[in-house]
């Protein structure tokens, strides 16, 4: 799975939290405007809507062992909207037949459809905002289907929308709604995966600036960056580190009489033959030309990298067959060595250069 799919999934987990505690929220206040309307206004309709948000309140209690888990379950969602949207619609029907058959066309709790729908929409669940789009405006009608015929005809007449297209409008605008929804799920997956590429591209572009383009080895800014932390490292756990410089002798020949085409492939393959020689944790640079460097850390005897250092030797003197030619070169080794030559990074690529540069006049 993609990457920006598995940070999809958890946004919908952290969207069902957040719906978890929105419904802790809204019914809240849907509790304390109903007793204000029941014990201030004292009207009927306040114990109903008090009644009547008890249960996604109770409903909403019983699910915090399952919101505490970290993966979302999809019944869990569609059970939600369910009793979120049948609520509603409940308790507009009980207010229809207690208080006012004019209920489904001036209620203003009809307002809160679309307040379910975005709380579905949280969960990036398309298919669940078409169902809860559905099944508001299927309850909505309904509703008003059963209080049309006893609308006083009169009273109709002097209440704007009050009629069949006024339900009309309001069908569209819950639809509407559901309709606006439905990106929010993929915006949320667009973003994310915009995320995905622009981590992907500076991953990439990153690991080009710390990277030789021609043979991928470490290039001189990783040894910048990590000699001096590496050399902190032995300091504390006393252990030594070796800083091996390299030139190859008789490289120029090489470009001279095949080519650089010819010295490009003699370079990868030292690069190649370099990092077989070496164990797995050290570290190798080409710093330029034909000039590497090799650092070997936690070297716990001069034996360990002498031995290393001929293991080196010996691979890159071994033959180089470029299609049917057979080239040789050598090798230059300088060799500083913390904290015994150098303590700073300076000073140890400094004397390990000094060094390699005295053993190449020597071979000379």
């Amino acid at each position: 799975m993609e990457v920006y799919k598995i940070l999809l999934d958890e946004e919908s987990i952290r969207g069902e939290r957040v719906a978890w505690v929105f419904r802790w929220i809204l019914y809240g206040v849907i509790i304390c405007l109903a007793a204000v309307v029941y014990f201030y206004q004292r009207h009927v309709a306040g114990l109903f809507a008090m009644l009547l948000s008890v249960v996604p309140i109770a409903y909403n209690l019983s699910l915090l062992p399952l919101i505490r888990q970290k993966r979302s379950h999809s019944w869990l969602r569609y059970l939600s909207v369910t009793i979120d949207v049948m609520g509603l619609t409940l308790y507009n029907t009980v207010d229809t037949v207690f208080t006012s058959a004019f209920v489904p066309a001036t209620s203003a709790t009809l307002i809160l459809y679309p307040v379910i729908l975005f709380l579905a929409s949280l969960r990036l669940d398309r298919t669940l905002i078409i169902y809860g789009t559905a099944l508001s405006v299927v309850t909505m009608n309904a509703l008003f289907a059963f209080a049309y015929p006893r609308f006083d005809p009169e009273i109709v007449s002097r209440i704007v929308s009050a009629d069949i297209p006024g339900q009309v409008y309001r069908t569209v605008y819950v639809v509407l709604c559901g309709i606006l929804m439905l990106f929010v799920p993929g915006t949320i997956a667009r973003l994310l995966k915009n995320q995905q590429d622009i981590y992907e591209d500076s991953k990439i572009n990153y690991e080009l600036a710390r990277r030789d383009n021609l043979t991928g080895l470490a290039n001189r800014r990783v040894l910048e960056q990590h000699l001096s932390q590496e050399i902190a490292y032995a300091g504390r756990d006393e252990t030594k580190l070796a800083l091996l410089y390299l030139d190859l002798d008789g490289f120029k020949p090489v470009n001279d009489t095949w080519g650089h085409d010819v010295g490009d492939l003699v370079l990868k393959e030292t690069a190649t033959r370099l990092l077989a020689s070496v164990r797995e944790h050290d570290l190798v640079v080409r710093v330029g030309g034909d000039e590497f460097v090799v650092v070997l850390f936690r070297i716990d005897s001069d034996l360990v990298c002498r031995q290393l250092v001929e293991r080196i030797t010996e691979n890159i003197e071994l033959p180089y067959y470029i299609g049917e030619g057979k080239i040789m070169i050598g090798v230059s080794v300088g060799i500083a060595i913390f904290p015994d030559d150098a303590l700073t990074s300076g000073e140890l690529i400094e004397k390990a250069d000094r060094a390699m540069l005295v053993g190449k006049k020597g071979k000379r």
